[in-house]
């Protein structure tokens, strides 16, 4: 996910519910940009009310927080691409990609096609 993004370019947008997997997300992107020799600006929305919502039994806020939270992202201008900071999100990321210029990216669905990748060429 960290790779995939900084391939699609230099201004990349994280979402996260958790505190601490934002400043993990981000230190993967900054590491992948070093790898590549590149640099990137990281876009940040923390969105901890719906991890709330979800610890206290209400799926539906959760969704609810979370696309709007992911909407407000996908507004900024000059974004790359979106990164989805937890695996948790993959079953929301086909939503929260309606009407976004810009890939959705979520570490569930680039790690399956990283794999896939690396067995198909063995």
């Amino acid at each position: 996910m960290a790779r995939k993004s900084v391939s699609l370019g230099s201004r990349i947008g994280v979402l996260s519910t958790f505190p601490a997997t934002a400043g993990t997300t981000r230190e993967l992107i900054e590491e992948a940009a070093r790898a590549a020799g590149r640099t990137v600006e990281i876009v940040g929305v923390l969105e901890e009310r719906a991890l709330q919502a979800l610890l206290a039994g209400s799926e539906e806020e959760h969704d609810r927080l979370f696309l709007e939270a992911a909407a407000k992202l996908a507004g900024q201008p000059g974004l790359d691409a979106i990164v989805l900071a937890q695996v948790s999100m993959a079953r929301l990321a086909s939503k929260a990609a309606v009407g976004v210029a810009v890939p959705v990216l979520n570490s569930l669905d680039t790690s399956l096609a990283a794999v896939r990748s690396l067995l198909a060429g063995q």
